[in-house]
């Protein structure tokens, strides 16, 4: 049975929203391009990047509340850059302070420049110091069940597997382009198999965003 649009929503903190999208602040070419990019999306969740853009510490520079306001977009502080755990608590107390009491944080822990794999050890010290700080965390960790029991368990609110290393994303090299993530070239790449042999099912499958 088709879902009524107007009635399909989640919640998430206790708020509910229309749109299932989050989105991110990185890699525009400038802020208006930024505003226009996020309002066309529809998303009422917006990541930013705490260490790399200005929510206010730093003064007199562009300020991605100025385009983002609070009011109408739910901002999402995440960790990214960070690569241990006390980084991690600190960059989310920066984010706290600068959004007024804002607790709800992604918190990502990363082990690994070049893949983003997360530091699944120091993920789950810094998800408990967190929580027991009055954080509602949302968590980026690896496709580990039993890891993100324990994270459900100290009381992160979501919890956010990766899909794939990002080296398997890279641009176009020497010997041929890489596999695309969410591609059945990818898929094949993993299971050293020829993508003709992929059932239709399957096919279209990997093809979903």
């Amino acid at each position: 049975m088709p879902t009524d649009i107007a009635t399909d929503h989640f919640s998430l903190a206790g708020r509910y929203y229309q749109s299932r999208l989050l989105v991110g602040t990185g890699k525009y070419k400038d802020m208006d391009e930024t505003a226009r990019a996020i309002e066309a999306s529809g998303a009422e969740i917006v990541t930013v990047a705490v260490r790399r853009t200005n929510l206010g510490q730093t003064p007199g520079a562009p300020n991605i509340l100025d385009i983002l306001p609070p009011e109408r977009y739910t901002i999402l502080p995440n960790t990214a850059g960070c690569y241990d755990a006390d980084t991690a608590v600190r960059t989310c107390r920066l984010a706290r302070e600068l959004l007024d009491g804002h607790r709800l944080v992604k918190l990502e822990v990363l082990g690994d420049e070049k893949t983003l794999f997360p530091d699944v050890i120091a993920t789950l010290k810094a998800a408990e110091v967190l929580v027991q700080n009055g954080f509602q965390v949302m968590v980026y960790t690896n496709d580990d069940p039993i890891v993100a029991r324990q994270l459900e368990e100290i009381g992160c609110i979501a919890i956010m597997p990766l899909a794939a290393p990002r080296s398997l994303n890279l641009a176009p090299n020497a010997s041929g382009p890489n596999p695309s993530r969410n591609s059945p070239q990818l898929l094949c790449h993993l299971l050293n198999t020829n993508p003709a042999s992929l059932r239709p099912e399957v096919r279209r499958l990997v093809f979903i965003r």
